[in-house]
């Protein structure tokens, strides 16, 4: 190709197709002919057909942006004023962590959409350690990948895979460890998916010291049994609790709670449990007891 025809070629869409016919093209033609670089970014630029021709793919983004350096804004602002370039370019974890590097005054920007928009945090955090590498990177925004996990049990279970992903996530987000092992402890489900092994129990114990009643005993069938009984005697006691304000508030003749017949009351009560933790005959006779105490507060005071 000679200088004349690249220049013929900017002034002719079809022939600039057929001699520029993908981004080697694009990138080799501003090699061999530097003074012409700033034109032919130019008609990448001002043609939204011609971007998605000649850059197809995250690589060719980057690489396009290292050969005209000084169209590198436009480049990446090409993308980030369009969802759907956001897509087609960032199309997983390591293109945004890639890109996130090379135009580190755009990072803000990249992240952005990612702990913002549900989908786009799916798309792009896939696994745990996409959460973790990501976090890493945009350390003004672990708070925010990490609460979005946290906050939604979905993302929970999709994202803290295993034991390994749980102490490593543990590991480098200290402030939330409580939070992590406590997703655990307070879901027996949780529990055995996550801590199958005695291996995993004398591991998980040693990362998480405080839980020592649970994790540090002899065998797993002994800690289950245990979170088991601890789980029961938190439904227990907040069911009494539950109990015992129905029955404070029913003893009161200027509250509508009054007029509720007994028998709505403790099913209202009973349907706030865990059935699983606790038997009908167990909840039952929880409810009478601590429904009693509340009456008999009211009625005392009277």
């Amino acid at each position: 190709m000679l200088e004349k025809d690249l220049q013929n070629a900017l002034t002719k869409p079809e022939e600039f197709k057929r001699i520029i016919a993908d981004n080697r093209d694009l990138r080799w033609a501003a090699q061999q002919f530097p003074n012409l670089a700033d034109e032919l970014i130019r008609h990448v630029l001002n043609d939204p057909q011609e971007f998605k021709r000649l850059i197809e793919n995250n690589y060719q983004l980057r690489e396009t942006a290292r050969q005209f350096p000084s169209h590198a804004d436009e480049l990446i602002s090409h993308v980030l004023n369009d969802p759907e370039e956001y897509k087609r370019l960032i199309e997983h974890n390591i293109g945004l962590l890639l890109v996130a590097e090379q135009f580190p005054n755009h990072a803000d920007e990249l992240i952005r959409r990612v702990v913002e928009d549900t989908e786009e945090f799916k798309r792009l955090i896939e696994n745990n350690s996409d959460l973790r590498e990501t976090a890493e990177q945009f350390p003004n925004h672990a708070e925010a990948l990490i609460s979005r996990m946290l906050n939604d049990p979905g993302e929970f279970n999709r994202l803290i895979e295993n034991n390994y992903s749980l102490q490593l996530t543990a590991q480098q987000f200290p402030n939330h460890a409580e939070e992590l092992i406590s997703r655990v402890l307070n879901d027996l489900e949780e529990f055995k998916r996550l801590i199958t092994s005695l291996y995993e129990l004398r591991e998980t114990a040693e990362q998480f010291p405080n839980h020592a009643e649970i994790l540090g005993k002899e065998s797993l069938e002994e800690a289950l049994e245990s979170l088991k009984e601890l789980l029961r005697q938190k439904d227990l006691k907040e069911l009494g609790k539950n109990a015992r304000i129905m029955g404070l508030f029913r003893a009161q003749e200027k509250t509508s709670l009054h007029e509720l017949p007994p028998e709505i009351a403790e099913k209202i009560i009973k349907d706030n449990r865990s059935s699983s933790h606790i038997s009908d005959e167990e909840a039952e006779k929880k409810i009478e007891e601590e429904y009693n105490k509340g009456i008999q507060q009211i009625t005392s005071k009277k």
